[in-house]
């Protein structure tokens, strides 16, 4: 996770686009050179347009929020309580992209369920299970180690169980270095969003907003035991980017998995629960 502020929308929206394309007829292809994976192919394409759906409205609300508070902002107030749909319907979204991805990595075993061979123990259903054990497949051997991966596992997994991302329609936005901990205490969590949203003033530029989520989710203490971290925002994670590349970690996956059906001949691929060294 090393994008910590959204580019210009415009750009934004062009990367959607762009992620799009390598993906774009290749579930038809799989259809016509092996039929009975047609309906694998078409479930994992639909999954990579609802990613995308998701994402495009991320980008849409967001950029409504950008405007309200531009203008809110413009009168030198240094600390907005505003009335925010907007700000509810990001948030919206970006709870069913959080969770649309998650799923489509766990699901990543009933696309692939084909290339294994009978002899191969069976894949788990969580994702990061799968991972710990060992594999040929490309698919898999592309998401061991990434950080990101880590983080959208750890938020679906805080929004079921622990925290929400629920707040009311009013948003609070703070002007970026103005400490509002007395007037909005952290434990108020329907008020104060688990996602935080801040603005700076960038001279000629105007007003930059961003809308940031926590820079971690769980800590390990002393007796390695896993807990929920007290959220700080200190590394200035972007909810916007953070969609985006959760959509690309999706996306890409499911791509991968479409080249397979289309080209990778049955049982090509080994898994064995054993953990990795």
């Amino acid at each position: 996770m090393d994008d910590r502020n959204p580019r210009p929308i415009q750009d934004l929206r062009a990367e959607i686009d762009a992620l799009e394309l390598p993906a774009k007829g290749l579930a038809l292809k799989v259809a016509s050179a092996h039929p009975k994976r047609s309906l694998l192919a078409f479930q994992a394409e639909w999954h990579i347009r609802a990613i995308l759906y998701h994402l495009r409205h991320v980008f849409d609300h967001y950029s409504v929020f950008v405007h309200e508070v531009s203008k809110r902002a413009g009168t030198g107030a240094s600390v907005l309580v505003m009335f925010a749909p907007s700000f509810q319907e990001l948030l919206f979204e970006f709870y069913a992209l959080v969770n649309i991805c998650r799923i489509s990595v766990d699901n990543l075993r009933l696309y692939l369920g084909p290339h294994f061979a009978p002899g191969s123990d069976q894949l788990p259903k969580s994702i990061r299970d799968v991972l710990a054990g060992k594999t040929n497949c490309p698919v898999y051997n592309s998401l061991v180690g990434q950080p990101l991966l880590d983080y959208l596992l750890d938020i679906r997994n805080c929004l079921v169980h622990y925290r929400s991302l629920a707040t009311s329609d009013n948003a609070i936005v703070v002007e970026e270095g103005i400490d509002t901990s007395r007037e909005f205490p952290a434990h108020d969590s329907f008020f104060l969003a688990m996602a935080r949203a801040q603005f700076r003033r960038d001279g000629e530029n105007g007003i930059s907003v961003n809308v940031y989520v926590p820079d971690e989710i769980f800590e390990t203490d002393a007796k390695g035991n896993k807990r929920l971290s007290v959220f700080t925002y200190s590394q200035r994670w972007s909810l916007v980017s953070t969609a985006r590349n959760f959509a690309e970690l999706g996306v890409r996956s499911l791509t991968l998995v479409l080249e397979c059906l289309r080209s990778v001949p049955d049982s090509s691929f080994e898994y064995s629960a054993k953990r990795r060294r």
